[in-house]
């Protein structure tokens, strides 16, 4: 089996700064979202399945705005390294 990241950027507002720690918290609701429908737990089930999976799951805001997140499965290969290993 082989991992890989999975990358995603949006040009929405991002996250406010005092959210960024908890934003794979079960149940964290930033103050804007809690008007909104939501439990406040996919992010935590994206970083559970990560993590069951050898891999990790990070938030943050991207240079010029919006949010920047990315999911790990598995381990990762460093470029070149799958052609040394023979991986397709």
């Amino acid at each position: 089996m082989r991992g890989g990241t999975l990358a995603v950027r949006d040009h929405g507002q991002g996250f406010e700064e005092e959210d960024l720690p908890y934003v794979f918290d079960r149940f964290h609701r930033a103050r804007d979202a809690r008007s909104k429908p939501g439990s406040g737990l996919g992010l935590a089930i994206v970083r559970q399945a990560a993590s069951a999976h050898g891999g990790f799951a990070s938030a943050a805001n991207a240079a010029g705005g919006g949010a920047l997140m990315r999911v790990c499965f598995g381990p990762v290969l460093e470029a070149g390294e799958a052609d040394a290993r023979g991986a397709r």
